[in-house]
């Protein structure tokens, strides 16, 4: 069991206390406010006892409302210290109208503004004239409308895109858009005027050159290049004698003398030689100056015997 030291007085605790104080001993000869006597030390020593309680020790005080006082809760003091010194509610004190002060209406205590709903409660101070003829309509122009209506001619249409062709056939429009399809190459065009390819041309060339001659001067036999598809048809005039090679359409071992021509032909899809620009005569049945004995007078004698 808690002894009586370990026990706290509450508000009403210190009141039955003190009244049972003043019962036992008397007032006579204390105060009070001037802590004399044993009554007033007692009081001082309740009074500085009693400033010492917390909230959570004072059951009998509750938290102040708008109604009733009591305890200040920490969300009131935070309000109160957030509203400056001196401050007031909005009060409208007066409502005037053009700088004149107009009273409520006595009876029910309501303010009546009197604003203009047409032109003849206005003032017209800027000698706005009325025109009785005049037809109202919601479709006034400005200057500049008026003058974008006389450029344009009577009748005008707009400039609508009714229908696209390409060579009088119609392309079809997807999301608003027409995809004209334009040849990028000559592949892609149909070849009606005959245009020869790069293939054509080449082929047609080499087969000019077969048959054409083309001359190139002189050249020792020595200097004459390797027959190929480059010297196609070239002609040499050779300037000393010579016997011919196996690149040579003759084919080897034929003898010509100085200023013999000669020039590249094509033998084949792949092979080129020499052509000796002469007919060639085989003296090979007939006897040389070296195989001729010269006749003696005697040798003639016997002859015409």
């Amino acid at each position: 069991m808690a002894t009586v030291q370990e026990k706290k007085l509450n508000g009403a605790g210190v009141v039955l206390l003190w009244n049972k104080v003043k019962n036992l001993i008397g007032t006579a000869g204390t105060s009070e406010s001037d802590g004399s006597g044993l009554l007033g030390g007692l009081w001082s020593l309740f009074a500085k006892k009693a400033h010492t309680h917390t909230k959570s020790e004072i059951s009998d005080l509750k938290d102040a409302t708008d109604s009733k006082g009591g305890l200040m809760t920490d969300a009131q003091a935070v309000k109160l210290a957030g509203i400056a010194a001196g401050a007031e509610a909005n009060v409208i004190r007066g409502i005037q109208r053009n700088g004149a002060d107009i009273a409520p209406d006595a009876t029910s205590k309501k303010v009546n503004i009197a604003v203009p709903v047409k032109i003849s409660e206005l003032s017209n101070d800027d000698n706005t004239v009325k025109d009785a003829s005049y037809v109202h309509t919601d479709n006034n122009f400005t200057s500049e409308q008026v003058q974008k209506l006389g450029g344009i001619a009577a009748g005008a249409q707009v400039n609508v895109i009714e229908a696209v062709k390409v060579n009088g056939t119609a392309v079809s429009v997807s999301g608003k858009a027409v995809n004209i399809t334009v040849p990028t190459d000559n592949a892609s065009l149909a070849n009606g005027a005959g245009y020869q390819t790069e293939q054509e041309v080449v082929a047609l060339i080499d087969s000019k050159l077969t048959s054409a001659v083309i001359p190139k001067g002189s050249s020792a036999f020595a200097s004459l290049p390797t027959p190929g598809k480059a010297n196609l048809g070239w002609l040499y005039n050779v300037t000393d004698d010579f016997t011919t090679t196996a690149a040579f359409v003759e084919g080897a071992g034929k003898a010509f003398s100085a200023g013999t021509n000669v020039y590249v032909v094509q033998v084949d899809s792949s092979t080129y030689k020499w052509d000796v620009m002469q007919g060639f005569i085989d003296l090979s049945a007939y006897a040389g100056k070296d195989d001729v004995e010269a006749l003696s007078s005697d040798d003639i004698d016997a002859i015409c015997v």
